[in-house]
């Protein structure tokens, strides 16, 4: 059996650009998709996952990064655990739930999921509402995005991995030190992942998937299928795809646009909702000599 390296989540916390970093190295085969989802369809098995990357004889892993695992864990752990075992390595990438929130939002208006009139603040009492089981009137394309709020509880989603993988095959990384410090986050990538760190000595480092707010909707639509069109060959010409993205950028990105801002009420609720997963990922990060740096938590 193969050996596998997924990178769980969650959604906008670097996954992108560490799926990026690592695709072209010589001891990795990556997914054709950055994000399989695999294990997020009703059946799964292994000659099924096995589709989902190029053939390669020489690499020493499958590499993938599908963000929406981590927050689906009550049906993703299992099933991945049964196709893979104990051949998979997995890698969390957790950040402030607030910050990661905050983020989200404005990516998925950068994606029009989300309409550009609807305040954070509203999202943030529908989500919870929903979370509570009270079935508020959804005004989005799907339930994903109701479920936003519950996709970083930490908590809850790591401890449903860790009743299948043992605590040593799940590498939890705390996305203000992957911000911070990406080489030395990186390097312990491959010291997890038994991979060799020389290709990286002397790597350019760069950021992808960066959120902005656009001026047409129609433009951006086309845009999004072309980009879904030529994600392999994207995902592996970085430097061509920052280029594009950035000539697209100045054409079609809304400089004007202005973010609705979260209230000291909210805040407060979204504290309480996720003070138990700060506490958790404390704890987790301690055991290997890391301190946590979740600002809206730090100085509560």
């Amino acid at each position: 059996m193969e050996n596998f390296v997924i990178i769980l989540g969650t959604e906008k916390a670097g996954t992108t650009s560490l799926y990026e970093y690592f695709v072209n190295h010589n001891q990795v085969s990556a997914s054709i998709k950055k994000e399989t989802d695999y294990f997020r369809n009703d059946e799964v098995t292994y000659s099924g996952y096995l589709k989902c990357f190029p053939k390669s004889e020489e690499s020493k892993v499958l590499f993938e990064s599908s963000p929406g695992y981590l927050g689906t864990s009550e049906f993703t752990a299992q099933k991945m655990f049964d196709v893979l075992g104990s051949n998979a390595k997995l890698i969390a990438v957790v950040r402030d739930p607030i910050e990661r929130l905050k983020s989200s939002f404005s990516f998925h208006k950068s994606k029009q999921y989300i309409p550009k009139y609807f305040d954070i603040n509203e999202y943030v009492d529908i989500c919870l509402a929903h979370d509570n089981g009270e079935n508020p009137t959804n005004p989005f394309p799907s339930d994903w995005f109701l479920n936003v709020l519950n996709a970083a509880r930490y908590k809850f989603h790591l401890t449903n991995y860790y009743k299948f993988f043992d605590k040593n095959m799940v590498h939890v990384i705390d996305f203000e030190e992957l911000k911070i410090d990406i080489r030395t986050v990186v390097l312990d990538i491959c010291n997890f992942a038994d991979l060799e760190s020389s290709y990286f000595d002397e790597f350019e480092f760069f950021k992808s998937n960066q959120t902005f707010q656009v001026k047409n909707g129609l433009v951006h639509r086309l845009g999004m299928s072309v980009n879904s069109t030529f994600e392999p060959f994207f995902r592996r010409n970085p430097k061509v795809k920052q280029f594009i993205v950035s000539k697209y950028r100045s054409i079609n990105g809304d400089s004007d646009y202005s973010e609705s801002k979260l209230s000291e009420e909210s805040i407060n609720k979204l504290l309480e909702y996720y003070y138990s997963d700060y506490l958790f990922v404390t704890e987790i990060l301690s055991e290997r000599g890391k301190k946590i740096s979740w600002e809206n938590f730090n100085d509560r």
